[in-house]
């Protein structure tokens, strides 16, 4: 080792460094980079001061005399090394800089939903736009759907699964301004306890409830019939509580008062109420048992046939001829459309929703052509926690707008006319729910003679043709909530709903009555100047 000492006229230092063996014969070590940079700095320091550097067995002997003109060289020369040196050792001390790291994705977020362009509706046929009178939400998923509803190119959607008046119909009220009036909810009734005294109070403290939330209608699930045991009766066993139980004559009385949509969800297709061996369906029941209504259940009781079933929904209809009943799914009778033909003859307020499964085109088109003004577009789209369901499976967000794309061409394979098929997708469910659309409104403004207005928010339009009158459309949910995983193929609610308006829906003022039309819903945004140049026709599918 040898010891480097250099001075100048104002500081001394002492170095320890390394000192080379000659002839390099001992082994290299690996040293880090800074290290090496510091001792080359240290050699480079020993040999610019030259004559200050002393032997170790003598250092404190005075250096030798310098001519007067080197020391402010030797200082400046010593000074550059000093600092390359401290550079050095902040190399060699430095920490590796850490790589920017991304945020952490939770578990549970799942990849975002791709954006999809919108599909254009058929510009002959929906000029308003198209809107599913069946869809359901799960508790928080409204957002959701409605967002996917719009991408589809959907104008307006009732949900089914609306909620009890106090018990999950605020958050669909909520749901509904948060889409601009898109998604619309039905309103739910509790079913238990009609053999209780309380129970038409009870019905009609629910049905105010869901008028004050401006609900669209009233949804009864096929829980109803298919689910709910009946109140205990003297010398009778346990049974089901059938849809046409004269104890809830209360509940569709109260209803019709108040001129609302009673849409309602029937049984299912003649294969749910066979036996599994043979059964055309039952890879489909065996993955959803809770849509097999064969046999007996677990509670003992034995299912009832297809026919007692139907048999129940004929008799209600029947019992309420002032009602505006909408049935969804067929009623299960996608199999006898003759029958469906004979109650829509028999009950003027009897509407259908065309939607899945599809019978043969040649029958359906048929009877639309018959009752134009009597059948709505329902999908039957549901919405879970895990994702769209798409006949009873849990599809990729694509399938949403392949459901209606083929529900459009199946429209073509009926070959209606364009204005029957405009009502089918849209006039009807407009008219019967009393809504309007925001978008557009020439056609309304055509059929009304009234100038329209391009900026008016939704609202309801006239009230259905019922000879009942009443307040804005209330709903209430039942008890029984229908399956999520329930294809489009099961008979599902259907209830259309307003279109989405251009600005946030306004606040309701207290509903004014009107001789012959229905209660306005919000009053009309300001109006915007009219377009100068005609609007362009959408564009073909």
């Amino acid at each position: 080792m040898m010891r480097v000492r250099w001075a100048t006229a104002s500081m001394s230092s002492d170095f320890v460094m390394d000192d080379p063996s000659p002839g390099g014969d001992q082994p290299t070590t690996a040293t880090p980079a800074g290290s090496t940079v510091i001792s080359g700095g240290f050699r480079a320091l020993a040999a610019m001061l030259g004559p200050a550097v002393a032997s170790e067995t003598s250092p404190m002997s005075e250096p030798p005399e310098q001519p007067a003109a080197d020391p402010p060289p030797t200082l400046a020369w010593a000074l550059l090394a000093l600092a390359l040196i401290a550079w050095g050792a902040s190399l060699a001390t430095r920490e590796p800089t850490p790589q920017t790291a991304e945020a952490p994705v939770p578990a549970d977020a799942g990849e975002p939903e791709p954006e999809l362009p919108p599909l254009p509706p058929p510009p002959e046929a929906l000029p308003e736009g198209l809107v599913d009178a069946d869809v359901r939400a799960a508790p928080g998923q409204a957002a959701a759907l409605a967002d996917r509803l719009a991408a589809a190119g959907v104008n307006a959607a009732l949900n089914a699964t609306g909620g009890a008046a106090g018990s999950g119909l605020g958050l669909s009220e909520q749901a509904r301004d948060a889409s601009n009036g898109l998604l619309q909810p039905l309103c739910n009734v509790a079913i238990a306890g009609v053999d209780r005294e309380d129970w038409p109070a009870r019905v009609e403290e629910a049905l105010d409830g869901c008028a004050e939330a401006e609900a669209r209608g009233l949804f009864l699930p096929r829980t109803l019939g298919l689910g709910i045991s009946a109140p205990p009766t003297p010398g009778a066993g346990p049974s089901l509580l059938g849809l046409d139980d004269p104890r809830l004559d209360r509940l569709f009385e109260a209803a019709t008062r108040r001129d609302l949509p009673i849409v309602l969800e029937v049984g299912g297709p003649r294969s749910w109420f066979a036996p599994l061996e043979g059964n055309p369906d039952r890879p489909f029941l065996e993955a959803h048992p809770e849509l097999h209504f064969h046999g007996e259940r677990v509670d003992g009781l034995r299912w009832p046939s297809w026919e007692a079933v139907f048999a129940a929904f004929e008799a209600r209809v029947r019992r309420h001829p002032e009602a505006t009943f909408v049935v969804v799914g067929w009623a299960g009778a996608q199999e006898d459309l003759d029958r469906l033909e004979a109650l829509l003859q028999a009950h003027a307020g009897l509407h259908l929703t065309l939607g899945a499964p599809r019978p043969a085109p040649e029958a359906v088109a048929a009877l639309v052509r018959a009752h134009p003004e009597r059948v709505l577009f329902g999908s039957g789209l549901v919405r879970t926690p895990d994702g769209f369901v798409v006949r009873g499976l849990t599809r990729d967000v694509d399938d949403v707008r392949r459901l209606y794309t083929e529900a459009l061409e199946y429209a073509e394979a009926l070959d209606l006319p364009a204005d029957v098929a405009r009502g089918v997708f849209g006039a009807n469910a407009r008219r019967g729910f009393r809504l309007q659309p925001a978008a557009s409104q020439e056609v309304g403004a055509e059929e009304s003679g009234a100038a329209a207005d391009p900026g008016e928010s939704a609202r309801p339009e006239a009230a259905p043709t019922s000879p009942a009158a009443g307040a804005p459309a209330a709903d209430s949910p039942a008890t029984g909530t229908p399956t999520a995983n329930a294809p489009t193929t099961a008979p599902t609610t259907t209830t259309p709903a307003t279109g989405a308006p251009a600005a946030p829906r306004a606040p309701s003022p207290p509903p004014e009555p009107a001789p012959t039309e229905a209660i306005a819903d919000a009053p009309p945004r300001p109006a915007e100047p009219p377009p100068t140049e005609a609007p362009e026709p959408a564009p073909e599918l």
